[in-house]
């Protein structure tokens, strides 16, 4: 089932998907290629992904900021989940990519900004500028990410980064108007 899904294009899915998880056995480092397992029936990877991590993490950022935690959970998000990768697939494996990246920024979106207001009052803004600038990256129309990047950076004396902050955000919301 597994092969047909990833490999719909390919004259012989079953010896696609065996060709793909050899080379990923090979490739992998050996504490990850055990855990690896593939039967006729099934296929399993059962290690801690950087996206299952976060997933937790940020449920716990989100109910309690103060977190000593907080600033490394949020480095584990870095982008879209599989951010690049072409491969022609079905509309289920599509779906499911979709679905699974939106769950997971809106997760960083609501981590990073509990984060972020907890921070501004606690003397932790330093920790707080670089997520925050990376939440107006991936997710632009995010108001309170943007007027929080720019009170962090105004509390940290960094004037000139509160006005680029306001610049980009004010320019920004002038181009969607006009449009």
């Amino acid at each position: 089932e597994v092969a047909s899904i990833l490999f719909t294009r390919s004259e012989g899915p079953l010896a696609a998907l065996r060709w793909h998880l050899t080379h990923l056995r090979a490739a992998a480092p050996p504490r990850i290629a055990r855990r690896l397992r593939a039967t006729r029936d099934t296929l399993a990877l059962t290690i801690p992904t950087d996206a299952a991590l976060f997933r937790h993490g940020a449920t716990v950022v989100i109910r309690r900021p103060a977190t000593p935690a907080a600033p490394r959970i949020l480095d584990l998000y870095r982008g879209d989940l599989m951010a690049g990768l072409a491969v022609s697939t079905t509309a289920e494996f599509d779906n499911w990519l979709y679905v699974t990246q939106e769950s997971l920024r809106r997760s960083f979106r609501q981590a990073t900004l509990a984060f972020a207001r907890w921070a501004r009052g606690s003397g932790r803004e330093l920790q707080t500028h670089e997520p925050l600038a990376r939440l107006v990256t991936v997710d632009p129309y995010c108001e309170d990410g943007h007027i929080l990047l720019i009170q962090i950076y105004d509390a940290l004396g960094q004037h000139e980064h509160a006005f680029a902050a306001y610049d980009r955000y004010q320019g920004m919301v002038r181009t969607e108007l006009a449009g």
